[in-house]
């Protein structure tokens, strides 16, 4: 702000100047006094004698020490200064003139000579904490936490509302594939809502940890969990429009993961995909499955594309080490479907 208060008493003097030479007269302006306030924003209240009342400003000021003239006060004494009501000091006040403009002028200069705006000095610290914010979200440690708050709303929000319900009255699956083997399907909100329904139908009477619908990420961003709950909400509701707040509703019986270190791992670029992950060696369960420490890669057999779950499941079973897909062909056919599927295509899916 030092440079307001360095050119402010140059331009009260081009002023005067200004003012003599349209008068004629050489120095004929009517003297006047320069009264040093505490800022730029302080506004005079009143004159009495030679006590000069000035009133704070009323929000917060950034300008530095300023001058007010005073042409109603004579020169020669002290005058005392106060602020909305109590002294503040005691001056001896410059005459508006060119001389004593420019006395003014050269004490303005010698603070403004001492103060230099330094670089941020908070530059680096910046740069480092967006930096470790960076590796903070793509470490582990994150990606456990993330998991565990994707547990903790499933608990807390869907705990008795979604409680599982069947139409038998009897829960579980009849076949299971081995404990260390794994379906994911990659789905995402850019595919049709009904599409995933269909799948999470398909998949009601499969073990919910052996068959994971993974997304790769928050509907809407990190900081938004309320889109994402809608659209989980939206898709395990056997009734889209049953009301949770009113009545109790049937919900498929799903394992639904948000999980960018899966999608890394088996490379997806499309969805839906369907993976068939065989010899998983889980060191830490309460952790992501796609962790490189927390899990070695694993054999896979991936299919890209939208077609049924049956016949995804089928293709992927006649590739090497697929046989162990048998119980669960079995209970799909069983349970929803003839023999087939709904395309022959494994490529073509929408990009996640």
């Amino acid at each position: 702000m030092l440079h307001v208060l360095k050119y402010f008493p140059l331009l009260l003097a081009l002023s005067l100047m200004c003012i003599e030479v349209l008068s004629g007269a050489e120095r004929s302006v009517q003297a006047a006094l320069l009264v040093r306030t505490p800022s730029s924003c302080h506004t005079l209240e009143k004159v009495q004698d030679r006590n000069v009342y000035l009133k704070s400003p009323t929000k917060k000021c950034s300008g530095g020490i300023s001058y007010i003239p005073l042409p109603q006060l004579s020169s020669g004494g002290t005058i005392k200064v106060f602020i909305d009501g109590k002294f503040w000091m005691e001056q001896n006040p410059e005459e508006l003139s060119l001389p004593g403009l420019q006395k003014v002028l050269k004490s303005a200069e010698n603070p403004s000579k001492k103060f230099a705006i330094s670089e941020n000095r908070h530059k680096q610290a910046g740069e480092k904490a967006a930096q470790e914010s960076y590796a903070v979200f793509k470490s582990p440690e994150f990606q456990k936490q993330l998991k565990a708050e994707q547990e903790r709303l499933k608990k807390d929000v869907f705990a008795e509302a979604l409680k599982p319900y069947y139409a038998d009255g009897t829960p579980g699956a009849i076949g299971k594939i081995p404990s260390n083997e794994r379906v994911y399907i990659f789905i995402s909100s850019s595919m049709p809502r009904e599409t995933i329904r269909t799948y999470l139908a398909a998949a009601e009477r499969l073990e919910p940890d052996q068959v994971i619908f993974v997304l790769r990420g928050f509907v809407g961003g990190i900081k938004k969990f309320k889109p994402t709950l809608d659209f989980i909400r939206g898709l395990i509701l056997k009734n889209p429009n049953c009301d949770l707040t009113k009545e109790q509703c049937e919900a498929y019986k799903a394992s639904i993961q948000i999980d960018p270190l899966l999608y890394s791992r088996y490379g997806i670029t499309a969805v839906p995909t369907f993976v068939h992950a065989k010899g998983l060696w889980i060191i830490d369960a309460t952790m992501s499955e796609g962790a490189p420490h927390n899990s070695p890669m694993p054999e896979f057999s991936k299919l890209e594309g939208d077609v049924s779950l049956v016949w995804a499941v089928e293709t992927l079973s006649k590739e090497p080490g697929g046989t162990s897909l048998g119980p669960m062909i079995q209970l799909l056919r069983g349970g929803f479907y003839g023999p087939g599927g709904n395309s022959t295509s494994s490529k073509g899916g929408k990009k996640p």
